[in-house]
């Protein structure tokens, strides 16, 4: 059971909080919008992603998809290594008018964890942006009760 753990279980614990916290950091912010069935829209779902600039070698390790996240979004089939290059049009086009999201996220151990307790995934609705789903939906369809009209 010790010999499964370690090189079994370990390295999925290790890798499934990985890309948790990557995927969840580019898609997640006290600013991000979730956008309602009828108003999302490809290109305005991919202005709500992040570039976040974990640093110590992670952008580089990772083919940039940390830090050159919007380009990612904005043009899928890029090969990795044209994404800081897409990184500097898209940022050059969007950051004048107020809609590129780049975060220093050095502290991103820590980060995962305070942004997902304070934002969270389902969040309640604003006032003209839907969430995927509500606190209350998510703890219907979580006891196995009807939570959607």
């Amino acid at each position: 059971m010790a010999h499964w753990a370690v090189q079994y279980l370990a390295p999925y614990l290790c890798f499934s909080w990985w890309l948790f916290t990557v995927t969840y950091l580019q898609h997640h912010d006290y600013d991000t919008k979730a956008y309602g069935e009828g108003e999302w829209e490809y290109v305005l779902g991919g202005l709500e992603t992040i570039d976040r600039e974990f640093g110590y070698g992670v952008d580089e390790l990772t083919h940039h998809i940390t830090d050159c996240h919007v380009a990612h979004h904005m043009f899928s089939d890029m090969p990795h290594y044209n994404l800081p290059k897409a990184t500097d049009g898209v940022r050059s086009v969007l950051e004048p008018r107020g809609l590129y999201k780049k975060r220093d996220t050095r502290d991103f151990v820590s980060k995962v964890f305070r942004l997902h307790k304070d934002v969270g995934h389902c969040v309640d609705s604003e006032e003209g942006v839907r969430p995927r789903a509500t606190k209350s939906e998510c703890a219907a369809a979580f006891n196995g009760e009807e939570w959607r009209e």
